[in-house]
Order: structure tokens, then sequence, then C-alpha cells
């Protein structure tokens, strides 16, 4: 059996056609959920039956704030203007062969900025999807 460590695994952001990992990223969730719509029909008994339309991918981004990462000003920087970005979502580094990863346009939202009194200053975006853009896609490297 293989794993694949959490820490092993890296955010990347485009800028001018090249890919720039985003080192301060402490943590990632990536979640995707189905969207339903209620199929049920007198016929369907006493059970409630659910038809996928679409999926809900979001990205909850955790990382350390750092001033000198220019790549994290990127995305906080997209966050604040609205703008959209081009996000990798990495289970390890994308010029390594067999490395599975989740490519998509995202705009971000729900910036947090966190000022703990016993711990490191951090900072928290959630990216989904851009609309006008490709749909999300998983690639292998």
């Amino acid at each position: 059996m293989s794993y694949v460590l959490g820490k092993d695994c890296k955010l990347y952001v485009l800028d001018n056609g090249n890919w720039q990992e985003v080192k301060s990223v402490r943590e990632i969730q990536i979640d995707e959920n189905p969207v339903t719509a209620d199929g049920t029909t007198r016929g369907s008994g006493r059970y409630r039956q659910k038809v996928p339309v679409l999926m809900e991918l979001t990205l909850q981004i955790q990382m350390l704030y750092d001033p000198a990462d220019n790549w994290q000003k990127k995305l906080l920087d997209a966050a604040s203007q609205q703008t959209v970005v081009k996000l990798r979502a990495a289970e390890g580094d994308i010029t390594t062969n067999g490395k599975r990863y989740l490519e998509f346009d995202a705009i971000l939202t729900n910036k947090s900025e966190g000022e703990p009194l016993e711990d490191l200053r951090n900072v928290s975006l959630q990216a989904e999807p851009a609309a006008g853009y490709p749909a999300p896609q998983w690639s292998v490297s």
C-alpha cells in the first residue's frame, strides 16, 4: 500500500504562463459535493429519491501570513479585487510525473485573517470555480 502525505501536497498559482508554488500554505481542503434534484414520484415508495445534476467544488486554503510571499499576495489581492486566478492543488511537485492535481479558474471568497495571541498570524480563503471559464479538471502530471 502506498500513501500520499499531506505535507507533500502543494498549491500553485499561474503567473505569466508559469506555475508558482504558494509556499506559505498550511492546509488545503478540497470538497466536491453533488447538487441533487428531487426525483421522487408516487412510485418511489417511502423514500425520497435524488438525481445528481451538478457538482459543487470548494477549496479551503489556510496559510501562515507571510508578507514576503509574492504568490500569497497575489491570492489576497485577487480576493480583495474580486479577480479570477488559475489554481492547481496537487498531491506533490507538478514537475514530477504521476502527480494528480485539480486545476481550475477560481474566484476567492471568505477571506479571513487571524491574529491569535499565542499562535502565528494566519489567512484563510475559499476558492470556487469562476463562471465563464473551463470546468475544473483533475489531471496527472
